[in-house]
């Protein structure tokens, strides 16, 4: 089961970096992935622009990091190693909501 964001707003880039970060500490997260991994080869430039965001992504636990193919309607998405309880959805939630609200960004989350 995946939990699929889609995010709006002025700074994408720091959300999906904040996004992993919260996928990167829970345990209840198999994989994760987001439309800026990996950045092509030979764009230095955006790579330097995206891995600068001051956002620590933890190396305690190593995630699957793979590009999402999606036609544009999802940005991130959550792996879960099983199907997860509404409790799990919640705290989900409540994590995105404190990661994204200083950022001034917007989601849409779906799980299915």
């Amino acid at each position: 089961m995946k939990s699929y964001v889609r995010v709006c707003g002025p700074a994408i880039a720091e959300a999906l970096r904040a996004l992993g970060k919260i996928a990167a500490e829970s345990p209840e997260v198999l994989s994760y992935c987001d439309t800026l991994t990996p950045v092509p080869s030979g764009c230095e430039l955006l790579r330097s622009c995206f891995t600068s965001i001051p956002v620590e992504i933890p190396t305690r636990r190593e995630a699957k990091l793979v590009r999402l193919i999606s036609k544009g309607d999802n940005d991130f998405f959550f792996e879960w190693a099983r199907n997860p309880t509404q409790k799990e959805l919640e705290d989900l939630t409540s994590r995105i909501n404190e990661a994204l609200a200083p950022l001034g960004c917007k989601y849409i989350i779906v799980t299915k």
